[in-house]
């Protein structure tokens, strides 16, 4: 098993187990609005990732090697958003299913122990909190590589920009960019 996934599992039992049952489900809704914010700042990064890529003055190989980093950085923030989601939602249940009676009716005369019900979904919390928290840490290096591309860009067009400036194919400093008629 690798060992990313025997961590996520070991912090969503020790969520499970240690943190107090109620004390989490009466302290959602201060956790959920975290998430949902979480959540909210990831929307713009992945609009910056579609978006960033424009296709002025690069070759096709360097729009392919764009493409693939691209990409792999818009899944990562679509995992991001997801993780978050799922915990959010798993806690909801938590709290939902808190509230039942103490057994829950299913189809066929069975019935659910509600503790076992909110025990699970809170241990699905922690392994979705737990991977969140792991990926997190990579977050800022995805918004540095955003970063580290808009430079690249503007380093580009600002040689190009000189380049025609030495022709003379561009305007003089202070020239309206539009020709008036006087």
């Amino acid at each position: 098993m690798h060992w990313n996934i025997v961590a996520k599992l070991a912090l969503g039992g020790g969520i499970a187990l240690l943190l107090p049952q109620q004390g989490l489900i009466n302290g959602s809704t201060r956790i959920i609005p975290f998430f949902a914010l979480l959540m909210a700042g990831v929307l713009p990064a992945m609009m910056q990732t579609v978006t960033v890529l424009k296709g002025d003055d690069l070759s096709p190989k360097e729009i392919q090697e764009y493409k693939g980093a691209l990409a792999s950085l818009f899944e990562f923030w679509t995992q991001i958003f997801a993780v978050a989601l799922s915990a959010v939602g798993f806690l909801t249940l938590a709290v939902v299913f808190n509230d039942f009676p103490k057994y829950i009716p299913l189809i066929f005369d069975r019935f659910l122990y509600r503790e076992v019900m909110v025990d699970a979904l809170i241990f699905l919390f922690g392994v979705t909190t737990a991977s969140l928290s792991m990926r997190f840490s990579r977050a800022f290096g995805g918004l540095r590589s955003l970063l580290t591309l808009n430079f690249s860009f503007a380093e580009k067009k600002g040689e190009k920009n000189a380049k025609e400036a030495a022709k003379g194919l561009t305007k003089k400093v202070g020239e309206p960019s539009v020709k008036r008629f006087d």
